[in-house]
């Protein structure tokens, strides 16, 4: 039998997701922005263009004339051409399998050219259909639920840099991380977010992942139903609203500085725009662009002052570089905006609450305190 024909078969998935194994996804790049694996890497054997019109003639000629036009779009330089991109990707990914949208006639394709090159991979059976399946199956289940812990905290405490600093000692779940958003107003520095889709594909994988340690709490950031423009699955939602939190306190001018730390002095290395006047314009830009989310819960005129605090801290800050400018507008956001939510959201959670302190206390009463 041929190495062509290998799969990995639905019963096989879980076990190579739970790993966090790389695979090449066959499917054009479009498709793929919709929703996609983890760790997955796009090596289209059709681009977007060449998939519209295969699709096309398979819709008025039938398969064949369909597998024909591709096979003519797909040869000589531009096939070499993908086959050593894929090999160069899979190699350097180290990818494990490869799938197409129902793991039909384009994985079925580019499993064989690859065999042909001397690269044999596994395809998945019944492609990416069967991997989100597989996913939504997971976020129905929920692996790990009863060991979720939420950690909670006004903006500026730190929370998203309390979990990845005990990372080492407990499994974490980084909600905003797997969002590529900090999950407020504020929070669109990481670029372009993923689709719903893939989001929920990478929250599942985790959620396997972490079944590996099954007596230590899984430490959640506390998080709105929205992060950014993705939704937090409703299963996993209604269930972190349900277990236990530990709250994190840090003194109001701690959260000042955090706040500027990463919201405005991090801000040009996330852009890669360095410490530049363009770094500097773009930052006046997104900071009162945030601001703007947030204006009607705000109201005109506090907006409006706001703003203009951010103009005459920025003009300040191009001058100085002194991120100290940045404290009057951060500290009115914090004491007439982000507590006032967070006093109101907390008063549901008060009895759910089983400490609160310092990061260093938070830690310390994790590490003496059997919770699950």
């Amino acid at each position: 039998m041929p190495l062509s024909s290998h799969f990995i078969e639905p019963g096989e998935l879980k076990s190579l997701l739970t790993r966090g194994a790389p695979l090449l996804d066959m499917r054009a790049p479009v498709e793929f922005l919709q929703g996609a694996a983890p760790y997955a890497q796009n090596t289209p054997l059709l681009n977007n263009e060449e998939r519209e019109q295969v699709g096309i003639t398979y819709k008025e000629e039938g398969q064949q004339a369909a597998i024909a036009l591709g096979h003519r779009l797909v040869c000589g330089e531009t096939k070499e051409t993908r086959i050593s991109r894929w090999i160069e990707i899979s190699k350097v990914h180290a990818c494990q399998a490869l799938y197409c949208a129902r793991g039909g006639l384009r994985s079925e394709i580019s499993q064989q050219w690859l065999e042909d090159a001397g690269l044999f991979l596994p395809r998945v059976r019944g492609g990416y259909k069967v991997l989100r399946q597989l996913f939504l199956q997971t976020l129905e289940e929920l692996p790990g639920k009863d060991r979720f812990l939420i950690v909670t905290g006004k903006t500026g405490s730190g929370k998203t840099h309390f979990l990845h600093n005990v990372a080492k000692n407990y499994p974490i779940l980084d909600l905003e991380g797997l969002a590529k958003h900090r999950g407020s107003a504020f929070g669109d520095v990481y670029g372009k977010q993923p689709s719903q889709a893939t989001f929920e594909n990478a929250l599942a994988q985790k959620l396997l992942a972490l079944e590996s340690s099954p007596t230590q709490p899984i430490l959640i950031e506390d998080e709105s139903r929205m992060i950014g423009k993705v939704r937090i699955p409703d299963p996993f939602f209604t269930t972190s609203r349900q277990r236990p939190v530990v709250e994190i306190e840090i003194p109001f001018t701690e959260r000042v500085d955090s706040i500027i730390e990463d919201y405005v002095t991090a801000l040009p290395q996330l852009t890669e725009l360095g410490d530049t006047q363009e770094s500097d314009t773009y930052l006046t830009d997104y900071l009162k662009r945030s601001v703007l989310k947030i204006s009607r819960k705000l109201g005109g005129e506090r907006t409006q002052q706001v703003l203009s605090e951010i103009e005459k801290a920025m003009t300040d800050y191009g001058l100085h570089k002194d991120p100290t400018v940045h404290r009057n507008w951060v500290s009115f956001l914090l004491k007439d905006y982000y507590d006032r939510h967070y006093i109101r959201h907390i008063e549901s959670s008060r009895e759910r609450i089983i400490f609160s302190g310092t990061p260093s206390e938070v830690f310390d009463f994790l590490s003496t305190e059997r919770l699950f």
